[in-house]
């Protein structure tokens, strides 16, 4: 399946179109719009849009499903939908980075992009206070440090490529990756097996639920260049302390 969320375990395929889910392998999977190659919809006066097709290619007509996803229902509900499934990615790597600076956050995305290519499967970031509501407001969270840090980075790699001997392989690519960036990583851990990468991905899944445990809580999507949006966290922090 090309989408993996939190959510995963109650949200239900046609809310993911409706909401055009993006989640946490969005970096290699790319968009539901990109992975969604049918869509059947009922609309408010009963009609039956059918745009149903499981061709990957299909000029025929006008191409109406893009109009229900991300439409959040307000054209029609989506009863039906054929999506691609790519291929059970089984070769995975997990490191967790911690960094001073988003701008070091923003190096070392731009820098995965061109270092670790096709191979990235996940690029995750979590900042202190996200980290601070989970470990306060959920009693089973595990984090591996000691201290919090300002910013938090999950970096995955995936593959079903074998590894071969004069070959780097893809750990040691991500090892090459991290050696890279000792300037702006500051500390870092690697799972050392899959209980301990269960529990880092279980922190950044939870931070949801454990923001509603604190209190109010209002969620949006927001879609902005990567170098601007950490400056509406710090703006909406501001309003609301004025406030």
């Amino acid at each position: 399946m090309a989408l993996d969320l939190g959510a995963k375990g109650t949200c239900m395929i046609g809310g993911n179109l409706a909401t055009n889910a993006g989640g946490i392998n969005f970096i290699k999977l790319n968009s539901l719009h990109a992975n969604t190659i049918g869509l059947k919809a009922v609309l408010a006066d009963g009609t039956i849009l059918d745009n149903m097709t499981s061709l990957r290619k299909d000029n025929t007509g006008y191409d109406l499903k893009h109009l229900f996803i991300g439409a959040e229902g307000t054209l029609g509900v989506i009863t039906e939908a054929a999506l691609l499934c790519p291929p059970l990615l089984k070769n995975k790597n997990l490191a967790l980075l911690a960094c001073n600076k988003f701008e070091h956050v923003i190096d070392l995305l731009k820098s995965a992009k061109t270092t670790l290519g096709d191979q990235i499967y996940s690029f995750e970031v979590m900042d202190r206070e996200s980290v601070r509501v989970v470990l306060d407001n959920i009693s089973v969270a595990k984090f591996p440090f000691d201290r919090l840090h300002p910013f938090y980075v999950l970096v995955e790699t995936a593959s079903n490529v074998e590894e071969k001997e004069g070959r780097q392989s893809e750990c040691e690519k991500l090892f090459s990756y991290i050696e890279k960036h000792d300037d702006k990583i500051i500390d870092g851990v690697i799972p050392q097996d899959e209980k301990q990468t269960q529990q880092i991905w279980f922190v950044r899944e939870e931070i949801a639920n454990a923001s509603i445990a604190e209190g109010y809580c209002l969620k949006y999507d927001v879609s902005l260049r990567s170098d601007h949006y950490y400056k509406v966290v710090h703006e909406t922090r501001e309003f609301i302390n004025n406030h």
